[in-house]
């Protein structure tokens, strides 16, 4: 509490008293200076110095907080030693006073410029008698390197383009947006920041279960972080911009995408943070999406420390089925980096990174205190494991009500089913991985002894490239044991199961099947998105590998002694 308070004098300082002396007090210091030929030229000046030196100190209390995870007048957690610091040694303090030296010179008032000369001795005093003795006990040997390469008053201009081109002014400002954000919304608190390795190349990995992933992540970092993500993202020219600021590496999505492998490489090659998500799609039901190998063997093949990151209570805050975020409470945990080279092989070192990404799953869920609680979530429970049904789930303002046998379960503000007749309480991962059993055993509606037949109506589209899609109409889509087949008023596309590639729901929820005739998407209309995958899945014989928490004792264990 006495940081805070400190930091709010501070800021009420610079912003209000500090201003407010040099306005009143000017006029008492201001001699008759006669007109001149060059005022123009004067103010034109006086203008861009007050410009940049508003730019500069802005500019480094935004880095401070974000790299240094300080902010003015309070001791920084880590040293800030890159970006506008490269600039000048305390360009904070450098640009607020350039800033009342261009005001001083705009307006042309000899007494602000004195009022701005003494404002520079007395930063100066305070740099060289508190400030820095404070930084050279805390940092050590590493603030004395910075100071000496780093000059004092006379800046190196070319640092100013170096540090918007490692980190825009926008990235900065959205990142500081979201840290404030999640504080507010969703209580975020930090585990591990001391493992947050704040130099040379690290893969970051981390679990996938809501939008706002890589920007919690990112905020919380104390560098950038490029995120690979789906080249999705990157069709519009507003989304585009958005996750360039962030910056996301795209990739093709479930391809082996040899450019971004090899934009990866250079990232860390240049002594980057590159962020990965190994499920490659937010979950559904608050449960770990398992992958291949591919990933764990990637991740051996970069050769550079991994940093697992967990969020727990992120599927909570906000599930894929909810169109609006809920508050909750909400942890981003930090592991202690780990060496792919000191494991076996792929299989063990998969499992130590399971074991700490997926460690959220070893939790109780998070209890959700606003907004609507559960509405949507028959898009991912979209039958009853009572009698079969499908989609014949009704929310109502306590839970979920079957249609076809009465059957009512309440839904908890942790997002846990109740069945109000036995009590008995199940997760969401629980409840849909029984209906995809029952689905697989022939006993749901709609694929009864295994004789698939279902169909909806649908909008498709044929995707022709990356930022191209090409629409094919509305029509009729119909899954049967052997095919699945699109109808419209101008085509009809058919594709055998058996030859069907994959199928994956993508950002939009959109049903994507890859098959002879490339890739399609549907749009599901009146239907669960995530009954169709897996109906598909299930009829195609494909089946999801469950997590088992393999290790998670020993992580537990280790997090407690470290403690």
């Amino acid at each position: 509490m006495r940081k805070k308070w400190k930091v709010w004098l501070v800021a009420l300082a610079f912003i209000v008293f500090i201003p407010w002396a040099m306005v009143r007090l000017a006029p008492y210091l201001e001699p008759h200076v006669p007109d001149t030929p060059f005022e123009m030229p004067r103010e034109i000046v006086g203008l861009a110095m007050a410009l940049l030196g508003a730019y500069v100190a802005f500019r480094a209390v935004m880095v401070l907080s974000f790299s240094g995870k300080g902010w003015p007048g309070d001791e920084p957690e880590h040293l800030v030693d890159t970006q506008i610091y490269r600039f000048v040694l305390h360009p904070m303090y450098w640009g607020y006073t350039v800033f009342w030296g261009g005001v001083a010179i705009h307006r042309g008032s000899v007494g602000l410029l004195a009022e701005t000369a003494i404002l520079g001795i007395a930063f100066t005093l305070w740099c060289i008698l508190v400030e820095e003795p404070r930084l050279r006990r805390r940092f050590g040997a590493k603030y004395e390197n910075h100071r000496r390469r780093t000059p004092t008053l006379l800046p190196v201009w070319r640092a100013l383009y170096w540090d918007v081109h490692d980190m825009p002014n926008t990235t900065l400002i959205l990142m500081a947006f979201f840290r404030g954000l999640s504080r507010i919304l969703w209580n975020v608190q930090v585990e591990g920041e001391e493992h947050i390795p704040h130099e040379g190349p690290v893969m970051v990995v981390c679990n996938h279960v809501n939008l706002v992933d890589p920007f919690l992540v990112g905020s919380y970092f104390t560098r950038p972080i490029y995120f690979v993500a789906s080249d999705e993202l990157f069709r519009h020219p507003l989304t585009r911009w958005f996750f360039r600021c962030f910056k996301a590496m795209p990739k093709r999505r479930w391809s082996r995408d040899i450019a971004s492998i090899r934009e990866m490489r250079r990232r860390l090659d240049a002594g980057s943070a590159v962020g990965i998500f190994p499920e490659g799609q937010r979950n559904w039901d608050g449960g770990p999406v398992i992958v291949g190998d591919e990933v764990y063997r990637l991740l051996r093949h970069m050769g550079v420390p991994v940093l697992c990151v967990t969020l727990v209570g992120g599927h909570e805050a906000w599930p894929r089925w909810s169109k609006l975020p809920g508050i909750c409470d909400m942890t981003v945990r930090f592991f202690e980096p780990i060496d792919p080279g000191d494991y076996r092989d792929v299989a063990d070192f998969r499992h130590a990174v399971e074991a700490r990404i997926f460690n959220f799953a070893t939790e109780p869920p998070v209890p959700r205190r606003a907004l609507a609680l559960h509405k949507g979530i028959t898009t991912v429970i979209w039958g009853c494991i009572e009698c079969g049904g499908a989609m014949t789930l009704e929310e109502t303002a306590r839970g979920l009500r079957c249609s076809k046998c009465g059957a009512e379960w309440d839904v908890t503000a942790g997002l846990e089913l109740v069945n109000c007749s036995t009590g008995a309480r199940m997760l969401q991962r629980a409840y849909h991985s029984k209906l995809i059993r029952l689905l697989r055993e022939g006993r749901m509606d709609g694929a009864i002894d295994c004789v698939f037949s279902i169909e909806c109506e649908t909008r498709a589209f044929r995707i022709e490239s990356t930022a191209g899609l090409a629409g094919l109409g509305r029509g009729t889509l119909t899954l049967t044991g052997k095919e699945l087949t699109f109808r419209s008023e101008r085509s009809t596309h058919t594709a055998l199961l058996g030859d069907i590639a994959f199928t994956y729901l993508n950002l939009a929820n959109h049903l994507v099947v890859v098959g002879p005739e490339g890739a399609l998407q549907f749009k599901i209309i009146g239907d669960s998105p995530v009954r169709w995958e897996d109906y598909l899945s299930a009829a195609r014989g494909t089946s999801a590998r469950q997590w088992k928490p393999t290790g998670l004792a020993a992580v537990k264990a280790e997090r407690k002694r470290q403690a």
